[in-house]
């Protein structure tokens, strides 16, 4: 169960967005280690929402990222 996993917690770990140079409707996203420890086996799990023009509420899929390493300022 959920529970019985233990999820450490590791505060040198940011995530930075910035909008896209070539659309304005991409954002470019960062994962960065400020820690000084490599990092193993990183799930990632992010989703979108916001209002359109219409005013109607939108919402993305969860999109899941798994990096096997995550190296020291990277």
């Amino acid at each position: 169960m959920k529970k019985d996993i233990a999820f450490p917690e590791y505060k040198q770990l940011f995530l930075a967005a910035s909008p896209g140079i070539s659309t304005e409707d991409l954002w470019e996203v960062f994962l960065i280690n400020a820690g000084n420890e490599t990092l193993k086996n990183v799930l990632v799990s992010s989703s979108g929402y916001g209002i359109n023009e219409q005013g109607e509420k939108i919402q993305t899929s969860t999109l899941r990222h798994f990096y096997e390493l995550v190296e020291i300022n990277q």
